[in-house]
């Protein structure tokens, strides 16, 4: 649901949400300043205030069930969650390294992807600057020297 990133309205009231797991992936959502958990279980859970959870869980929040939330109730929920909040705020650290090192893997692999030529994964690369030219024809003619300095460019590239 986090991919939903430019979702501005979340309205799931009435379902059977019964745990505050999960409810930590909206803050992925920078765009959501509604929000509606109505009738849900965990709605009616008066030992943890759902209101004033989601005030301090989601500082872009603006509504919750159609009420603007106040500064008084952040400042609440700030002071009720805060060790919650804590534990959040370092999972969604990690997850934000995470994504991130992912994201630069992605971008790599599409640029190496672009520059992969076909039939040249191997030596053949090294071995097609010889051929036809003949200065590397005549450069290998030297000596043995010269034929192991090839063959072991072909072998550290074969490496590779």
């Amino acid at each position: 649901m986090d991919k939903l990133e430019r979702l501005v309205i979340l309205s799931v009231g009435r379902n059977n949400i019964d745990t505050l797991d999960g409810l930590e992936r909206l803050r992925f959502l920078k765009d959501l300043r509604s929000l509606n958990l109505a009738e849900n279980p965990i709605a009616r859970d008066t030992t943890k205030p759902l209101r004033l959870y989601l005030a301090t869980l989601l500082p872009q929040l603006k509504y919750y069930e159609y009420i603007l939330i106040r500064p008084t109730e952040r400042d609440a929920g700030k002071e009720k969650f805060q060790r919650e909040l804590i534990d959040i705020l370092e999972h969604e650290r990690i997850e934000i390294i995470e994504r991130t090192n992912a994201a630069k893997e992605r971008d790599d692999e599409i640029r190496l992807s672009k520059s992969f030529v076909e039939h040249l994964n191997s030596h053949q690369l090294f071995e097609s600057l010889f051929h036809g030219d003949p200065e590397g024809v005549a450069l290998l003619s030297i000596g043995t020297e010269a034929v192991d300095l090839k063959k072991e460019q072909v072998s550290v590239q074969f490496i590779q």
